[in-house]
């Protein structure tokens, strides 16, 4: 058998969705996710990611594929397909796009209007195990039941919520399904002269009960990118500061946030796989404000 011959029966044994699959294996999504050939977005779930952050639209001899929480996004097209298709799949994948914009967009409006109506049922947090395990204070948190519950607010609108309830040793943090956390924050404390991005809620309310300083809880290593963003823009004469968690995703974060944001830079604990508030649990606050404030 020739060698072009070869290569048609090699490629006759593979579909389109086979191909489609090696194209997203090779670029590190690594799934066993099923290719559906129907033109719409669908979210999976890939090897390390959290949540759903890979994606997919796939339209039988081609398609697109990424990865939110990454922002890797990749066209893949059949072998031998003219341009005239490819030009119609790349106007059928910004359709389909903007039609999934709209719809998580309507999705994220109702989550916003039932996490308003449990925030405004639930109670003032003045206890949770939470807390005390964190040694932190409650700043304007609220209980619903064991749930402990921090809004997530974008330009005084509450759209969505965070809940952390004790989980045997640990705890459980979750976010509303489907609702929107891209941009959105829980600031503590009044913005002042210098302003500080952390990660998570314990950490934010150490840095600002050590400091007296505004702290703006972002809730992840990878929203804090986008909130220094809308920080920077709507406090442009003030200090920004990260507050960082010393870990992979922590260190990259503030590093981007601070090169892409113009903030005035990042601070860590020495201690690698920790936060401020492991900080200050294991050195002390005296010991804690020297290593903010250098």
């Amino acid at each position: 058998m020739g060698f072009t011959r070869y290569n048609q029966a090699v490629a006759a044994l593979y579909t389109p969705q086979d191909s489609f699959r090696a194209a997203m294996l090779k670029a590190g999504l690594v799934s066993d996710v099923v290719i559906n050939p129907d033109g719409e977005i669908h979210r999976f779930k890939a090897d390390g990611d959290k949540n759903r952050d890979s994606w997919y639209v796939f339209f039988g001899d081609g398609g697109v594929f990424g990865n939110w929480r990454t922002t890797l996004r990749k066209t893949w097209f059949r072998g031998d397909l003219e341009d005239g298709r490819k030009r119609e799949i790349r106007k059928d994948i910004i359709a389909a796009q903007r039609t999934a914009r709209e719809r998580i967009v309507r999705q994220q409006r109702c989550v916003a209007l039932s996490a308003r109506r449990r925030w405004d049922a639930a109670k003032l947090a003045t206890e949770h195990p939470y807390l005390v395990a964190k040694n932190v204070q409650s700043y304007g948190l609220r209980t619903e039941g064991a749930n402990l519950l921090i809004p997530l607010w974008y330009e005084q609108r509450l759209w969505s919520l965070q809940t952390i309830v004790k989980d045997g040793d640990g705890f459980s943090k979750r976010f509303l399904r489907r609702g929107r956390k891209s941009g959105c924050y829980f600031p503590i404390g009044v913005p002042g002269q210098r302003i500080w991005l952390a990660e998570g809620y314990a950490t934010a309310a150490t840095v600002h009960s050590i400091t007296g300083d505004c702290v703006v809880c972002a809730f992840d290593a990878h929203n804090l990118i986008k909130v220094a963003a809308h920080i920077r823009v709507k406090f442009i004469e003030r200090k920004v500061l990260v507050a960082a968690d010393n870990d992979k995703a922590g260190i990259k974060a503030a590093t981007e946030a601070m090169q892409q944001h113009n903030l005035e830079g990042w601070v860590a604990p020495h201690d690698p796989k920790t936060d401020w508030n492991d900080h200050a649990a294991r050195y002390g606050r005296a010991a804690t404000k020297r290593k903010l404030n250098t």
